[in-house]
């Protein structure tokens, strides 16, 4: 097996939600492109808004809503932005003014939400959690909460969809979602500010990832170990999810993504010199860092996910 390595180190890289924000929220374009560096996120997250269709394939970022069961699954790595996958609604109370609906984010487990758009900008979810609702969108003129499931492989069904499944039944304690990252989004509907379901669109830290670094039983210094997806941390740095995708994004015995190499195939004195390349600091950043969606299914390949990490990281195999 060929090795990836940096080809050039001198430029700090990202794809990811950074310019992708920047793009959604900037003035024109060319504002927002500026920043995403190498061109990168203009290939694959415009790739994603042109592309067509829900086909599957490696993005920066998904910025349309997909919908239904039977989709390709994706894995979320670094910090990226989602429309995500409604799977679920439901309407309930007086005139149906209530609707929950279900949006997976990733299936895998992810890290956390850092922001929500809502028309046209970004607000933070905050306030006094609610059992049942989550966190409210914050500085709104509108009542939109968030609950997050991070996509445990032993995370229960939520409760507020079994008590108020219309008509009863619809959702049940068998809906567990087991290591599928989803967030329940509530909307309460009013005439003057939000007269159909809020559009969701997420940025979220996604899935840890093991790092050989950190996990003194291969010969690093930490408490990070493979079989452990609890002592995982979250990262951007690409060669970290290229070994990832390498080694494979398991759920329990069923991979999600990836190639399934096994360890043997993977030299850590080669992957350590790459990843510490990623790490060096470049004025007040690391000089790699990537987001992106990996998918599998139909029509897309190891390598189309691999790409985007190479670009930017600027690496090929020898």
């Amino acid at each position: 097996m060929g090795f990836l390595v940096p080809i050039f180190t001198t430029v700090a890289s990202a794809i990811g939600l950074g310019g992708v924000a920047s793009w959604l929220g900037g003035s024109t374009i060319l504002a927002g492109l500026a920043r995403f560096g190498l061109g990168l996120a203009a290939k694959y997250a415009l790739g994603s808004l042109f592309g067509g269709g829900q086909q599957s394939q490696a993005q920066a970022s998904q910025l349309d809503t997909t919908y239904g069961e039977d989709l390709a699954r994706s894995v979320a790595m670094g910090r990226v932005g989602t429309a995500g996958q409604l799977v679920y609604r439901n309407a309930y109370s007086s005139g149906n003014r209530r609707v929950q609906d279900v949006r997976i984010l990733s299936h895998f487990r992810i890290t956390g939400i850092t922001r929500v758009r809502y028309k046209g900008e970004w607000k933070t979810l905050g306030g006094i959690e609610d059992a049942t609702k989550g966190f409210r969108v914050q500085s709104i003129d509108a009542e939109v909460w968030v609950k997050l499931y991070i996509g445990t492989m032993d995370q229960t069904a939520d409760a507020g969809l079994i008590a108020k499944s219309n008509p009863l039944g619809r959702w049940t304690s068998d809906h567990r979602g087991a290591g599928i990252a989803y967030a329940v989004v509530t909307s309460i509907l009013d005439r003057e500010h939000l007269q159909q379901p809020w559009e969701a669109f997420f940025e979220i830290e996604g899935a840890p990832l093991y790092d050989w670094r950190k996990d003194t039983t291969v010969g690093g210094s930490g408490s990070h170990r493979w079989n452990d997806q609890d002592t995982w941390d979250f990262t951007e740095n690409p060669h970290l999810m290229a070994y990832a995708l390498e080694r494979g994004i398991f759920n329990g015995s069923e991979m999600m993504v990836g190639k399934g190499a096994p360890a043997s195939r993977l030299p850590l004195d080669m992957w350590t010199l790459a990843a510490n390349i990623s790490d060096e600091t470049v004025g007040p950043v690391k000089r790699y860092t990537a987001g992106l969606i990996a998918a599998a299914g139909s029509g897309v390949t190891h390598d189309q996910n691999l790409q985007p990490l190479l670009e930017a990281s600027a690496s090929t195999w020898v």
